[in-house]
């Protein structure tokens, strides 16, 4: 982490015109998204709006407290490394708009602000067909999941938040018609595995799990899927060795102390590492509540944070109902798989709340999708029940 030695939004004529045309990039993409994602225009520019207050909000943030971003940016005028999957890899991204178009710090923080954006139009556009036909107030609930600060906050800044929040919406709404959008997924690992490897492993076992389990596709090719799923996860295992250093299990029980070790300290930095797993996981995702503190901070993400424990008492309450699902068969396991393995692997190496916050984006997108696939069912079909 850095504690900015705050570089400007912009230092040039170049810089300033360069981040207008960026900004105005961002608004064609909300303008011209429909035919892809189905979100309509006024709410993609608003939504577009809406991120850029936060990307812009980072942007200040970062320049007087310690953040990544300053980080990147300062490592990436002067990279000339070859890049290496995880920071490395970021790094040399964000060089290629430092020296490759000379952007500044502010122009920059656009153009991850457009990447995180997109990854918004993906959750929107799932969430919007999972609660067309409901009632108005879960049409307003999906607004107002949409509009949570956290989600734009922490995907809108140099990174691999930006990135790793982008790849798990995309995946989200490519499997929901995965035949018709398999290029999307292929660009989603793809991102996933440039920024957090281990997470792009865990979304391949998904993936090959989710098809073997839903019976897409021919016995051949789930037959296929077995040595697939036991080979991504060997991956991950020779990932682990080779990339951090792991030469044992005793390695690797140290390795996730240390992990757990990091940022301890901190306003919010309620240490989770001597919770039983149950209790961590759970804090995970819906803590820091409000008696955990954090100041104006704290009180935002506790109210985000009922938020979508309350979404998550209504769909488990509804599937005890045994009410069915609105998501197709292959997506739904999907979505459970990828984000229970995430969810279990991130809870039990994370260190407190403050990092948690941030990093259960990764996988929160799919929660949120499978809590409005029960809630958010048409009315007409409320009676339906579960297969």
């Amino acid at each position: 982490m850095y504690l900015s030695n705050s570089p400007n939004f912009a230092d040039s004529a170049w810089h300033v015109f360069a981040a207008a045309l960026i900004f105005i990039l961002g608004a064609c993409i909300a303008l011209l998204q429909y035919r892809m994602f189905r979100v309509p225009q006024r709410l993609a520019i608003g939504l577009y709006f809406w991120h850029t207050i936060f990307c812009l909000y980072y942007l200040v943030y970062s320049q007087s407290n310690s953040a990544d971003a300053v980080g990147y940016f300062i490592n990436s005028q002067d990279f000339s490394e070859i890049p290496v999957l995880g920071t490395s890899a970021v790094t040399f991204l964000t060089a290629l708009f430092t020296q490759g178009l000379k952007l500044s710090y502010g122009g920059v923080f656009l153009i991850f602000n457009i990447i995180g954006f997109i990854g918004m139009l993906a959750l929107a556009s799932v969430v919007l067909e999972l609660t067309r036909g409901s009632s108005r107030y879960v049409r307003l609930l999906a607004l107002i999941i949409l509009l949570l600060p956290g989600l734009s906050f922490w995907s809108a800044s140099i990174g691999k938040d930006a990135l790793t929040f982008f790849a798990a919406c995309l995946a989200c709404w490519v499997s929901m018609d995965l035949i018709r959008r398999s290029p999307g997924m292929i660009l989603a690992v793809l991102v996933m595995l440039v920024a957090r490897p281990h997470m792009s492993a865990i979304m391949l076992m998904a993936l090959s799990v989710t098809m073997i389990i839903s019976g897409r596709g021919s016995v051949m090719t789930r037959v296929f899927l077995v040595p697939a799923t036991i080979t991504t996860a060997a991956y991950t295992l020779f990932f682990a060795q080779t990339y951090v250093g792991l030469e044992s299990v005793d390695a690797l029980t140290d390795f996730v102390e240390q992990l757990q070790a990091y940022n301890t300290e901190g306003g919010l930095g309620l240490d989770i590492t001597s919770m039983s797993v149950p209790v961590r996981m759970l804090s995970y995702v819906y803590r820091p509540f409000f008696t955990d503190g954090g100041g104006l901070l704290g009180l935002v993400v506790s109210i985000e944070s009922l938020i979508i424990l309350l979404m998550t008492i209504a769909a488990v309450r509804l599937w005890f109902k045994r009410r069915k699902s609105a998501l197709p068969g292959f997506t739904w396991w999907f979505l459970v798989t990828f984000s229970l393995i995430s969810w279990l692997v991130l809870a039990n190496t994370t260190a407190n709340l403050g990092i948690a916050m941030r990093q259960k984006w990764m996988f929160m997108p799919m929660i949120l999708i499978l809590c409005f696939s029960y809630i958010g069912r048409p009315l007409a079909n409320n009676q339906r029940t579960r297969n």
